[in-house]
């Protein structure tokens, strides 16, 4: 976890900004506390100085370009019918530029011990020896700060929302966060102390998948339950059916983070791909719940959290899976007693 590592954790900053307001929109205060927390992570910038064009490059893409429109399901392949997509095709060309930019930087002006993905990345060798192209390094870079930005976000979102509607296991959350506080968080073992938070994340992941349709296209022929598949053609795989399908889960849809408790390994488990599987599985994945668990419990141990209206939330599938609507939520300082 050292590439994670800051002189201050960024969720501790984003949260007692919330000191006082009794209810708050909880999914802009994760997005600002991901991006910011990812921009350390890749590059050792601050979301909000430094790294403030990066940020703003990164929001407004998510915001809008990211999102699927009608010819994306219309094309054969990743470059196909670009060309009607001008937005998505600015926007990326300055994503590159800036961080092409800044690995051509870290190239002549390196840092003198490891610091971030970025140096890890520019100090990776391939298998014969040589240096991972620039090319590489930046499409890495771009996958890592989608893993840990957007789709980090709504897991918190989805998580806190499903704690919000059941106290009693947002409390036993609670005591393992206060027993265990983020701030003497040094290593990813010591996210071991919160069992229950992590189990939470996982069944968070099992109801709302930050991905909820993963798709491949096909390279070769084959033979998939009876079906023939054709090179080049398209399958989908979707992680929102099979996590909620009743042959492979008891009481599918109920909230049951027990059920991961004694799931060492849950991506293990063929019925739970929320970053997929195989030598494709995401990349970013350990660093994304590792974020999680620290914001969450950064969170819960300040507030006890719940909803400010009753208006249900209905999942909506895009580039990630999101809300309908971003609702209040409304806060209760947790006062602690002095020792």
């Amino acid at each position: 976890m050292a590439c994670c590592r800051t002189s201050s954790p960024p969720a501790r900053g984003s949260f007692e900004a919330l000191d006082g307001r009794g209810r708050a929109n909880l999914a802009q205060d994760f997005h600002r506390a991901t991006l910011d927390a990812v921009l350390r992570a890749l590059f050792s910038r601050r979301a909000d100085t430094e790294g403030a064009v990066l940020a703003d490059l990164a929001r407004r893409y998510m915001e809008g370009p990211a999102h699927f429109k009608l010819f994306d399901f219309m094309a054969k392949g990743a470059d196909d019918l670009t060309f009607l997509d001008g937005d998505r095709r600015r926007m990326g060309a300055r994503w590159f530029k800036a961080v092409d930019a800044l690995i051509a930087e870290r190239r002549t002006r390196p840092h003198p011990e490891v610091r971030d993905l970025l140096d890890r990345l520019l100090a990776a060798r391939n298998e014969d020896g040589s240096p991972l192209p620039d090319q590489e390094i930046r499409d890495q870079c771009s996958s890592m700060l989608a893993a840990g930005f957007e789709t980090t976000s709504r897991l918190l979102f989805w998580a806190t929302y499903l704690l919000a509607l059941d106290p009693a296991t947002q409390d036993r959350v609670r005591a393992e966060v206060l027993a265990f506080p983020a701030q003497r968080v040094a290593g990813l073992d010591d996210l071991k102390h919160w069992p229950l938070l992590r189990s939470v994340l996982f069944e968070t992941l099992r109801l709302y998948p930050t991905a909820p349709l993963i798709a491949r296209q096909a390279l070769e022929a084959d033979v998939v339950s009876g079906c023939d598949v054709v090179p080049g053609c398209m399958v989908t795989i979707s992680p929102w059916v099979i996590h909620r399908h009743r042959k492979l889960w008891e009481a599918p849809t109920t909230f049951q983070p027990e059920r991961f408790i004694d799931q060492p390994h849950p991506w293990g488990v063929e019925a739970f791909i929320p970053f997929g599987a195989g030598p494709r599985v995401c990349i970013g994945a350990g660093f994304a719940l590792a974020e999680a668990q620290i914001v969450l419990a950064s969170l819960l141990a300040r507030f006890k959290v719940s909803m400010a209206v009753d208006r249900p939330v209905v999942p909506r599938a895009s580039i990630t899976l999101g809300p309908d609507h971003e609702p209040d939520f409304r806060l209760e300082r947790i006062v602690q007693a002095r020792p």
